[in-house]
């Protein structure tokens, strides 16, 4: 018995946070909003070093690679329990969702902020900068304005506990601040 409640409580879960109807293998049309992302440049001088740069790009790439190991392991419990051809469309589904989160999360910041910590003059800088910014913003608002993303966070009824929202915003935040 249970095990069947667990087993109903993972369902639900991946129902909830995938909008995905297990029972049918279908996402409802309106379940999760287009990806938009801001055109807006940040503008402002900034004199930061390229060590600055470079703590921001370990930053960046150590919340990556946290996320992606957290979906990942989210995934592998999610397919050792529902490995059924009933689940299987929406099991793709939802791995599809998990791959569109992270890219979201792109490595264009870690390449931009890269050429800064290698840049050798201001003006070269100032303008990488800026760039790095606007993605900082791309960013945020991709964060802020998925809500999958957001039931990506705590314990899971499949043992796993995840933290992409926090991880993603403290790194954000974080990086914003050495690059202002």
């Amino acid at each position: 018995m249970a095990e069947t409640q667990q087993r109903l409580a993972q369902y639900e879960w991946v129902s909830r946070v995938f909008g995905v109807d297990l029972r049918v293998g279908e996402r409802p049309a309106a379940a999760i909003p287009d990806d938009t992302r801001p055109g807006a440049q940040a503008s402002g001088k900034n004199r930061a070093a390229p060590e600055a740069a470079e703590k921001a790009r370990t930053e960046w790439e150590g919340a990556r690679a946290t996320v992606e190991s957290e979906l990942d392991d989210l995934m592998d419990a999610m397919s050792d329990v529902m490995e059924t051809d009933a689940t299987e469309a929406a099991m793709a589904e939802a791995r599809g969702m998990l791959d569109d989160i992270i890219g979201k999360f792109d490595k264009r910041l870690s390449k931009k902020l890269d050429k800064i910590a290698k840049a050798t003059d201001e003006q070269t800088r100032e303008d990488l900068l800026g760039d790095a910014r606007t993605i900082v913003a791309d960013y945020v608002k991709d964060l802020e304005s998925d809500p999958r993303i957001k039931k990506l966070e705590g314990s899971t009824p499949f043992g796993i506990s995840l933290s992409v929202h926090s991880t993603l915003k403290g790194a954000l935040q974080n990086i914003g601040a050495l690059l202002a």
